[in-house]
């Protein structure tokens, strides 16, 4: 928690529920349910800056900006479920696109998967495994019914401008 105040100016209760995010993307194989952190908020609100200390704290952390299903897919694999944790950037389409949309509504629980076939090389069908820890920032939320399904499994944080001790950005260069 002192490490996330020194790059994320929000309110204290912000902060036990993103420590405790941190920590849980480690553990968050040895648990059948998982939420989702939505973070909210103007340009300045310190968004992006806890998608980087996320980056650097959690668990395999794949940090994108606007991602697409297959990212995902290729990323969370089809050994193992929960082997990382995504923070994305600019999120917004998580609401139109209708293939990851399914990715984040299946992925919150153990045991979903998505088919797929890949054609080089002949025929042959995978399951891709989608239970893993997300992480979302975006300017606005998404209209209430273009979002269902997902906000069900989110805590929605709404960030407004601060003053961090530290710019997360100066710190990695």
């Amino acid at each position: 928690e002192t490490i996330n105040r020194k790059y994320v100016d929000t309110e204290d209760h912000y902060h036990v529920l993103l420590t405790a995010d941190i920590i849980w993307s480690w553990l968050q194989d040895r648990f059948g349910y998982t939420h989702y952190p939505i973070i909210t908020g103007d340009n300045g609100s310190g968004k992006n800056s806890q998608l980087l200390v996320i980056k650097f704290l959690g668990y395999r952390v794949f940090y994108v900006v606007s991602a697409s299903a297959a990212n995902y897919y290729t990323k969370m694999g089809n050994i193992e479920e929960g082997q990382i944790t995504i923070a994305e950037d600019e999120a917004d389409d998580i609401a139109i696109d209708k293939e990851k949309r399914n990715v984040i509504k299946n992925g919150y629980s153990s045991g979903g998967s998505v088919p797929k076939v890949e054609l080089e090389g002949g025929r042959k069908s995978d399951d891709w495994l989608v239970y893993c820890q997300k992480w979302f920032s975006m300017e606005e939320l998404p209209t209430r019914r273009e979002i269902k399904g997902i906000l069900d499994r989110c805590f929605v944080l709404r960030f407004v401008p601060g003053d961090a001790q530290y710019n997360i950005k100066d710190i990695i260069n």
